[in-house]
């Protein structure tokens, strides 16, 4: 009859953009595109994978909020005219590797190494770092820490020097010590904060090693050491002329 012929009867049912989809028999219920939903499962799918990969990239490489350890050695007029500064930071344990760090350093600093810290305590090969910021060094290291070198002008009023080092950062310092080391050419080193000792190196120099301390994040850090030099000369050179004459 001619109602089973229409039940039996197939059509081309059309997608909403126009084009053909799949064949289907005739009944009550409307046709499915199909084609077109997996599809659009399949794009969610994958940028919900790109997604937390990229999600997984950011947290593996995050920023840190503290650093364990910080110490800080100030050699004024060792071989150059200026102060060289020698940062030594230890992160805490369960650090990210790598993890990335922003430091403050004096706007007219001139930066001469930059390291990622070794097991053992000592710097690694040389990294690079981002200092397109004034007054601040960005770079990527390890989970353990960094070294970092740098020179930075002091104050000189005839053979008289002053210098102040400033240590202000987001991250908790859990503890900060510093040293200062007197040129060999100098008298009457004194800091602010006072020394709690003052010792002889294995170089014959002197270190004046300054109270260790917390120092929270946002807050500010000051050093500031002065001295007359009897001379002009570097501790560098001053030493190489002892060990020729010994």
């Amino acid at each position: 009859m001619r109602s089973t012929k229409l039940m039996r009867h197939t059509f081309r049912v059309r997608c909403s953009s126009g084009h053909s989809c799949m064949e289907q028999k005739r009944s009550n219920a409307p046709g499915r595109c199909i084609a077109p939903k997996l599809v659009l499962w399949l794009g969610m799918a994958l940028i919900l994978a790109l997604f937390l990969a990229a999600s997984s990239s950011v947290s593996a490489q995050g920023d840190v909020d503290t650093i364990e350890h910080l110490e800080v050695r100030l050699w004024p007029d060792f071989d150059r005219p200026s102060v060289l500064t020698t940062l030594v930071g230890f992160l805490p344990p369960g650090t990210p590797d790598p993890v990335s760090l922003t430091l403050p350093v004096p706007v007219d600093a001139s930066i001469y190494a930059l390291s990622p810290l070794r097991d053992d305590g000592r710097p690694g090969p040389e990294m690079s770092y981002d200092d397109s910021v004034p007054g601040q060094l960005t770079f990527s290291t390890g989970s353990t820490g960094f070294w970092l070198e740098y020179y930075s002008p002091y104050t000189a009023d005839g053979n008289s020097r002053n210098l102040t080092f400033i240590w202000q950062s987001e991250m908790d310092v859990d503890e900060l010590e510093a040293v200062v080391q007197q040129p060999i050419m100098s008298s009457d080193l004194t800091t602010d904060p006072d020394a709690d000792s003052v010792t002889t190196g294995t170089d014959g120099m002197q270190y004046h090693q300054i109270p260790a301390r917390q120092v929270p994040a946002g807050s500010v850090y000051s050093l500031d050491a002065s001295y007359t030099l009897v001379q002009p000369q570097l501790s560098q050179e001053a030493l190489g002329q002892q060990s020729a004459a010994s």
